[in-house]
């Protein structure tokens, strides 16, 4: 959900929900059901850094960035390998 606003360029809510998303994972760490939750929190506190660093009337020029950089730069939910 933080995701789809800050693809409608809502600052205050992607950051809110980043936060909030990540302080509510914290307690399933390192895995839950075979998810890494780990990398989940880590890829999720880096784009929050990144937005709590810019003004909010820039976060288009940070979605542009996003977008134009390799697929990494958003977080991902990945499987750990049984």
């Amino acid at each position: 959900m933080a995701c789809y606003h800050l693809g409608n360029q809502n600052w205050r809510g992607a950051v809110i929900l980043l936060g909030e998303g990540n302080r509510k994972l914290q307690d399933y760490q390192p895995s839950y059901y075979n998810l890494n939750v780990t990398s989940l929190r880590s890829q999720s506190l880096y784009l929050l850094k990144q937005l709590q660093q810019i003004e909010p009337e820039s976060i288009g020029e940070l979605l542009v960035y996003l977008n134009n950089t390799d697929q990494d730069s958003w977080p991902k939910i990945t499987l750990l390998e049984s």
